[in-house]
């Protein structure tokens, strides 16, 4: 065993005599070549985990839009039944103002009827007085005269 040991160290300082500086260069070749290598793999990992990630931030922005697209016609909705609500308030409001104006006009005419009906109650009112008051001259008169 000793035998191998010796042979083999005397192999290994014999082939580490035979080196030339090509050597070194193609060993640091090949641990560049390595080294790019493993950071080729971490550069495609990275690759597709950054695929994953905006495959899931797409996901999430379109159900994003759905959601703001539905809720866009939700209030386009709402708002064209405000607007027609607010058209039947306006009508509403309108036919009240011409209502009110109507009854206005009647309460105006039912004053003057009433005014006229007041004047012609005084008037009647009036030659009722007169009336009884030459009824009472005239039955002192004749109270008088047959006195």
């Amino acid at each position: 065993m000793e035998k191998i040991s010796i042979d083999y160290e005397e192999l290994k300082k014999a082939f580490e005599s035979q080196k030339c500086p090509k050597d070194d260069k193609i060993k640091a070749l090949r641990n560049t070549a390595r080294a790019l290598e493993t950071e080729n793999e971490l550069l495609l990992e990275e690759k597709i985990m950054i695929s994953r990630d905006t495959v899931n931030v797409r996901k999430g922005l379109e159900q994003k839009v759905v959601m703001i697209e539905k809720d866009s016609q939700i209030q386009k909705q709402q708002l064209s039944a405000y607007a027609e609500e607010k058209r039947s308030f306006l009508d509403r409001f309108e036919r009240l103002e011409n209502e009110k104006l109507h009854i206005m006009q009647q309460l105006s005419r039912v004053e003057k009827e009433l005014d006229t009906a007041k004047s012609q109650v005084n008037k009647v009112n009036l030659g009722e007085v007169i009336t009884l008051c030459v009824l009472f001259l005239f039955t002192i008169l004749i109270v008088c005269f047959y006195h």
